[in-house]
């Protein structure tokens, strides 16, 4: 484990690797332990570009609302020869399995930098 060797101001003077124990033994309460930032695992990095997948799906999805809106409003009125529902309902469906095949995608990644990298 690293340790932070303290002066009397508590300013770090050096960094060793040893015990609590001896950092106790050697440098009494002049010490501490100094945070080590472990890479994330490949499921940590998995889970967060789902969640980023699944955000942008919404975000994709929610954006279409007033297509959809105008549509239905289109069809209520009799209009012909524009974007209809089904249109507007097929492209939110077409976000859908871009997105789950995205994730699936994903999944299979084995490699950090991989998965970070991951656009679509």
């Amino acid at each position: 484990m690293n340790i932070e060797i303290l002066d009397s101001d508590g300013s770090v003077v050096n960094v060793i690797v040893a015990t609590e124990q001896f950092a106790e033994e050697v440098h009494p309460g002049r010490w501490r332990t100094q945070p080590v930032e472990l890479p994330p695992s490949i499921a940590e990095v998995v889970t967060i570009k789902l969640m980023e997948i699944k955000a942008e799906a919404e975000r994709r999805i929610t954006a279409l609302d007033w297509r959809l809106q105008r549509a239905q409003e289109r069809e209520l009125i009799g209009e012909s020869g524009v974007e209809t529902v089904q249109d507007v309902l097929l492209l939110r469906e077409q976000i859908r399995q871009a997105s789950n095949a995205a994730e699936l995608a994903v999944s299979t990644l084995t490699d950090v930098g991989a998965v970070q990298a991951f656009t679509w």
